[in-house]
């Protein structure tokens, strides 16, 4: 199904579609992919050379050269003489030119310094922050192929461990997991080669690998080690945020692997663990859905309506998710006590549902359901008031009203079942009065 499309099922298993805008969240978005590690500075032995593999990438140790683009003040900086104080210059003005995103001016003038020679430590600081504002640009390609020169360069610099992150992130994003879990796994490695002394430092960024594998496990659909890995890391001394994501994603294994009861024990322990967390109104959802895939009915519409009736406490900014978690809980799980012919639970939930939103693209479909539960239910003047809601003309004439083809052939349903039962309704009182006229 396409996110953000809700599927309302019809009298005779048809289908109406209610498109509402999808939100990049937790349950449907596994991780942050702009998330970038923070620099860690933790001093490795050189003695021997860290484990890494050649990826395949081709790496360069200076980007070609673009094209001019510096102003006249610039030429001038530019042109002088060389020497230390220059490249000093040069260097200020690469810096606070990638500061205010002008990445061209910036990416010339780090070039230029490449170029000449350049004391180690300043070629070190221009490299790496070079690196950087190829991420912050966009450009991960050239990002790539620098830090893979940088580890080539530097094989015991402090900062290996946030640039294999780096690295592993921007694979995966990429697509490539296997190469983004070995530029994970290359933090765990330099392990062996840390001084005690920066054991705690370590520790911070080796939390970081261990996550960051446990999501590209997710990303790549292997749910089974990513399961394994989030249960691990449910043991570690994480900040609250990301034990509630560890917790959540774990549970999202576990029920895509159809364990639903170790789901139903893990999220009842979100909830008393987690109770502000932003994953609460996912949780609530895939904890419904546990329970209507175990057939216990009840527990999933206590969840449902759990859900759909929470208005209070909710911060401003999330108030989003939580309108789009309880348009896609109410609809899927009324949905599924539609087709099963549960009438009087569906028709709960479409009812709760209907004031989620006023606009008629959501309260429309809702509508014509409610119609269709008291319909099948034979209460057929709740049926006729509920049709006539959608073909009430004070809604239509409205100015600034233009229906969308989908509300159009919503309303023209509306109006053929209404007829229906117009005409059901004439013809019993023919059938009456014609078996009285005796």
């Amino acid at each position: 199904m396409e996110p953000g499309r809700i599927i309302f099922p019809l009298l005779g298993m048809t289908a109406i579609a209610l498109t509402f805008p999808p939100l990049a969240l937790g349950a449907d978005d596994i991780a942050d992919p702009n998330e970038r590690a923070v620099e860690q500075k933790i001093p490795i032995s050189s003695d021997s050379e860290p484990e890494y593999q050649q990826d395949g990438v081709s790496s360069v140790l200076v980007p070609q050269e673009p094209a001019p683009s510096h102003s006249s003040e610039d030429e001038v900086l530019l042109s002088a003489t060389s020497g230390s104080e220059k490249q000093l210059m040069i260097h200020r003005r690469a810096k606070f030119a990638s500061t205010t995103r002008d990445y061209v001016l910036a990416e010339e003038l780090y070039t230029r310094l490449l170029k000449g020679s350049v004391e180690e430590e300043l070629k070190r600081k221009v490299l790496f922050e070079l690196a950087e504002m190829y991420l912050k640009s966009g450009e991960n390609s050239k990002a790539v192929a620098l830090y893979e020169n940088i580890i080539e360069i530097y094989p015991g610099d402090p900062d290996l461990p946030g640039i294999y992150i780096s690295l592993g992130i921007i694979y995966r994003e990429m697509g490539a997991f296997n190469l983004a879990i070995l530029k994970f796994y290359n933090v765990l490695n330099v392990s062996l080669r840390v001084r005690n002394k920066y054991i705690d430092e370590y520790k911070s960024i080796s939390q970081k690998a261990q996550l960051e594998i446990a999501r590209t496990y997710f990303m790549a659909g292997e749910y089974d080690t990513a399961s394994k890995f989030f249960s691990r890391l449910k043991l570690l001394n994480l900040d609250d945020a990301t034990r509630a994501e560890v917790h959540y994603k774990q549970a999202y294994t576990l029920h895509i692997n159809g364990d639903f009861p170790a789901v139903i024990s893990s999220l009842q322990g979100f909830f008393d663990e987690f109770p502000e967390s932003r994953l609460v109104p996912e949780s609530h959802f895939l904890l419904a859905n546990a329970y209507k895939r175990m057939n216990r009915s009840k527990d999933a519409l206590d969840e449902v309506v759990k859900l759909l009736s929470k208005t209070n406490n909710i911060p401003v900014d999330d108030l989003d998710s939580w309108l789009y978690w309880r348009k896609k809980t109410g609809n899927h799980i009324a949905n599924n006590f539609y087709e099963q012919g549960n009438l009087f639970d569906a028709l709960k939930i479409y009812q709760s549902m209907a004031a989620l939103a006023d606009d008629p693209d959501w309260q429309w479909p809702v509508i014509y359901q409610i119609g269709q539960c008291f319909e099948r239910l034979n209460m057929y003047p709740k049926a006729r008031e509920a049709y006539t809601l959608i073909t009430s003309e004070s809604d239509i004439q409205k100015e600034d009203f233009v229906p969308t083809d989908n509300l159009k052939t919503i309303q023209d349903m509306a109006r053929w079942r209404l007829d229906q039962l117009n005409w059901n309704n004439l013809t019993d009182d023919r059938i009456k009065h014609l078996t009285n006229s005796g």
